[in-house]
């Protein structure tokens, strides 16, 4: 098929067109041509301008949520496994303290590891206690 040679009224570049056709796009800026004959266009000024900037700048932020949720989703994932940890350990003390007590029952006075057992169940109560009131 032949093709004549348009001047985009726009950017200036040169488009082919196929013989015939009426209507063409700039393949350089969008611009929309009317093709009268081989000499003669005119242009619809219904074209759109991209802001290049403005793109980049979203697409920016975009990624910078994307980070941010997942630095936060990491961050969660973590403090449920150390509050999982700080449970267990806080059952384990308060277990420890239990099996302690039962051999020790005749005596009143608390040993040493006995009254840290107590200080450390207290503190992993405490401590649990903020952690979930933090969320």
């Amino acid at each position: 098929m032949k093709t004549i040679d348009v001047k985009c009224t726009n950017c200036g570049a040169i488009i082919k067109v196929e013989e015939g056709k009426k209507l063409q796009f700039c393949n350089y800026c969008g611009n929309q041509i009317f093709v009268e004959d081989e000499n003669t266009t005119t242009t619809n000024y219904n074209h759109r301008y991209i802001d290049e900037a403005k793109v980049k700048k979203i697409e920016a932020e975009k990624e910078l949520q994307i980070r941010e949720e997942e630095r936060k989703s990491k961050e969660k994932e973590q403090n449920a496994k150390t509050n999982r940890l700080l449970l267990i350990g806080w059952v384990l003390s308060l277990a420890l303290f239990l099996i302690i007590s039962l051999f020790t029952m005749d005596n009143v006075n608390f040993s040493p590891f006995q009254l840290i057992l107590i200080l450390d169940i207290i503190i992993g109560a405490v401590v649990i206690k903020k952690r979930s009131e933090k969320k």
